[in-house]
């Protein structure tokens, strides 16, 4: 593909999602990123979505969510018994597996027992198969994985889930 192909491409997806998320009256802000063609931060009632486009794939884009768990839920997850808190780790990554429509997922720190902020990625939506409904698709995958870590951390520690607002403030580039 060409160069000037490419940047038509970009423009035709920019301007398709953009048009979609103003027809669903999403709110929604653009944001320059150097590692980013487009960055748009999504606010969907309360649950904060970054959609991205690479610089390097930009006849595709994805979207991210950033959890990140509030001082006070961080403090009582280290209070929870080490086997607690495996199994906890463990249900995680059943949810994010076991959500088929997303394509990278990260739990940080990178520690078994202690973790404050988990990012997750949905699978790339290519320029062929961007449509209203597949973009749509993917942001309900995103919230639907939230939901279940809001179950998980509930079930495993009693710990209610992490405050929607709690994200982070760096898209989660995979």
């Amino acid at each position: 593909m060409n160069a000037k192909s490419r940047i038509d491409r970009a423009s035709k997806i920019r301007k398709k999602v953009i048009t979609w998320l103003n027809e669903e009256k999403v709110r929604l802000k653009e944001r320059e990123e150097l590692q980013a063609r487009l960055v748009l931060d999504l606010d969907l009632n309360g649950f904060a979505v970054t959609l991205i486009q690479d610089k390097e794939s930009v006849d595709s884009i994805y979207l991210t969510m950033e959890i990140a768990l509030p001082e006070d839920q961080i403090e009582e997850f280290k209070s929870v018994d080490d086997n607690i808190k495996k199994d906890c780790i463990l249900g995680l990554v059943n949810v994010f597996a076991g959500n088929c429509g997303l394509g990278a997922f990260e739990l940080s720190p990178n520690s078994a027992l202690d973790f404050r902020q988990m990012s997750i990625a949905t699978k790339n939506i290519y320029y062929d198969g961007l449509t209203k409904d597949r973009l749509f698709s993917s942001i309900s995958d995103l919230i639907r994985a939230y939901a279940g870590i809001s179950s998980v951390l509930e079930y495993h520690t009693g710990i209610a889930g992490p405050a929607k607002h709690a994200v982070a403030t760096q898209p989660f580039y995979r």
